[in-house]
């Protein structure tokens, strides 16, 4: 019985052995080589992808000053508006009839109510 056992642990060892060995060969594999079809691809790759890359990168730069420049417009029109809003206010104090008499009889005229004509807007 000793005989048998010991035949099969031969026969383990030479398939491990048969294993290693083409276990080694199938790993040395002959170094493949790059054809000069796959290096036009891949660079026309990295070109396209290179040249995306700047289209994107102006775009985004030129959306940028777009976005400033029309910040600025609206902080130029707000400030243009408020600057009209508080002339317009200025004017409606200017306007008030009393303003007017006072100041005609500071400069020495008097008011003649024969010769006062109300204008309604």
């Amino acid at each position: 019985m000793a005989q048998p056992a010991r035949q099969l642990t031969q026969r383990e060892y030479v398939q491990k052995q048969r294993r290693h060995t083409t276990d080694s060969q199938t790993m040395t594999l002959p170094k493949r080589r790059i054809t000069k079809g796959e290096k036009l691809l891949w660079s026309l790759a990295a070109l396209t992808l290179l040249i995306f890359g700047i289209l994107i990168v102006s775009k985004q730069a030129v959306l940028y000053e777009s976005s400033r420049s029309l910040s600025n417009i609206e902080q130029k029109l707000e400030s243009t508006e408020k600057t009209n809003q508080d002339l317009q206010t200025q004017v409606q104090s200017l306007k008030q009839p009393e303003r007017i008499i006072k100041f005609a009889k500071e400069n020495g005229l008097k008011l003649n109510s024969k010769n006062v004509k109300i204008v309604n807007k």
